[in-house]
């Protein structure tokens, strides 16, 4: 990492009037993203659904939330200088701080893509790019690597390629490297029902251009953790008319991934 000593004192200056911890800021005609250390507090939640997820041997339920703070923001950095030394589509770390870092705008948000803001992508073209995110992690996986909690927001296109950021939980200290890539596929899958029908084609493409390019043992695993997860199911299912978004995810990313199985 070059750290442009200019635009960290630009920065520095910034953070006294910015109130969110990642805020974006214009440097000579570009976007720079800048994000700021925070100290998290793992609830009593979080910590029995490590618990379950012991119990059960389901990754899904492992909590995700770090302790935070200046350790966490580091190793983010460190961990965003490997994987783009490797050939990761991650951005460039610009500059740092004390408690903060700078990277380069990355592209727009898979989320938005699908929601039609900033531009409107037509069918064609919101299938490519989620094709392409498909691969992304496929690739990613293939090479041994995760992102660990890939959601929609996390995976951006900048018009030619897939870039993934927020690499702020290391899932690598609670679970094995495969519980890490079927989380990645699964929370992929899932996101992606959150802004599509349950009889989107474009879900059976995503998981056809991944089932291609990753390795056969992370989509086989995810397709049987989806099937150990019958009473999860069988829940979502009859909530699915009264619940919340993640109910709804949830049951059709657990039917549509059963159903792969068969």
């Amino acid at each position: 990492m070059q750290n442009d000593m200019e635009l960290s004192s630009y920065i520095e200056q910034q953070k006294q009037t910015r109130k969110k911890r990642v805020f974006a800021v214009e440097w000579k005609g570009r976007k720079v993203w800048v994000k700021q250390s925070e100290q998290h507090i793992q609830s009593v939640w979080h910590k029995l659904g490590d618990v379950v997820a012991s119990i059960t041997s389901n990754p899904l339920f492992t909590s995700t939330v770090s302790e935070g703070g200046v350790a966490a923001l580091k190793d983010e950095i460190r961990r965003l200088q490997v994987l783009r030394s490797k050939g990761v589509a991650v951005p460039a770390v610009l500059a740092s701080g004390d408690d903060w870092f700078a990277i380069e705008d990355a592209g727009i948000a898979l989320h938005h893509i699908l929601q039609g803001k900033q531009h409107e992508y037509s069918a064609s073209e919101q299938q490519e790019i989620l094709q392409q995110a498909a691969y992304a992690l496929a690739k990613l996986h293939h090479n041994g690597r995760w992102h660990g909690r890939p959601a929609l927001r996390d995976i951006l296109w900048n018009g030619f390629n897939i870039v993934f950021i927020d690499f702020e939980e290391d899932l690598a200290a609670k679970i094995s490297p495969l519980d890490c890539m079927v989380r990645d596929l699964f929370l992929l899958i899932h996101g992606l029902y959150r802004y599509l029908p349950e009889d989107s084609t474009l879900v059976l493409d995503v998981w056809r251009t991944y089932q291609r390019n990753a390795p056969r043992d992370v989509w086989l695993a995810t397709c049987h953790l989806a099937g150990r997860m019958g009473w999860i199911f069988q829940a979502a299912r009859l909530l699915k008319g009264v619940g919340g978004h993640d109910v709804k995810q949830t049951y059709a990313t657990l039917k549509f991934l059963r159903k792969q199985a068969e």
